[in-house]
């Protein structure tokens, strides 16, 4: 598990050293792309499938952007009338609102 996550970090400098250098877009891309294959393969040794993982992320994130809208619809607002510390403050409070995800019922 240690060399996953030793690899991981590997990708992950070497993403922020492409970024740092501004070397082109497909470079980057390119490093983006292997710290996406390193996280899947942390994914299996955790014996976690990736593309479950993804999805409940982007249903969470869905959850808690929906709720910001909504609450700042219900302010007579809109997201971009929020600075980026009222877009902070108010993800932080949708994600008080957030209800856990019921497990699984184990067989």
């Amino acid at each position: 598990m240690q060399g996953i996550l030793d690899k991981l970090v590997e990708e992950l400098t070497e993403l922020a050293e492409a970024r740092r250098e501004k070397q082109d877009d497909p470079h980057v891309r390119e490093e983006l792309g292997d710290v996406f294959f390193a996280l899947v393969n942390l994914s299996r040794a955790l014996g976690i499938d990736a593309e479950t993982a993804v999805r409940e992320a982007n249903e969470k994130f869905y959850r808690r952007f929906s709720f910001m809208e909504q609450h700042t619809i219900e302010d007579g607002k809109t997201l971009s009338d929020l600075s980026l510390d009222q877009l902070e403050a108010l993800w932080q409070l949708a994600k008080t609102h957030e209800v856990p995800p019921k497990e699984e019922a184990r067989s």
